[in-house]
């Protein structure tokens, strides 16, 4: 006779969080959503998902940076994607701000704990 604990079963570890650096090649045609998809075994939602939250940066050939937000986007060759995932930060629902005055010149606004302020790399 066995005995169960009635524990529900520990759920599998959350994908970790990691970098991903793509010097696109001529033969790499297709939407930049696509690639980052291939090349980082995600499925293309997860990838969509953090372009929308801007964790995936697009470097020019001269060096401009920027968040490539769009998945049809067309990188041409020599250009830089960048993904910057973090399935655990791209989990989180921020809580609303409340605005308490909104004055001509300026606002005062109240920010809940928790609520980021300020982008990073992994995100805005």
């Amino acid at each position: 006779m066995s005995i169960s604990d009635n524990r529900p079963e520990a759920s599998p570890p959350a994908a970790a969080a990691f970098t991903l650096r793509i010097t696109v090649a001529p033969e790499d045609a297709g939407s930049a959503c696509d690639l980052l998809a291939s090349r980082a075994g995600l499925a293309k939602s997860r990838v969509k998902d953090a372009m929308c939250k801007g964790a995936v940066w697009l470097t020019g050939k001269r060096g401009g940076r920027k968040r490539l937000r769009k998945a049809t986007a067309q990188p041409v060759p020599g250009e830089v994607l960048d993904l910057y995932y973090d399935a655990r930060l791209l989990a989180v629902k921020p809580p609303a701000p409340r605005c308490l005055l909104d004055a001509r010149q300026y606002s005062v606004w109240l920010k809940p704990a928790g609520l980021l302020a300020q982008g990073t790399d992994y995100g805005d």
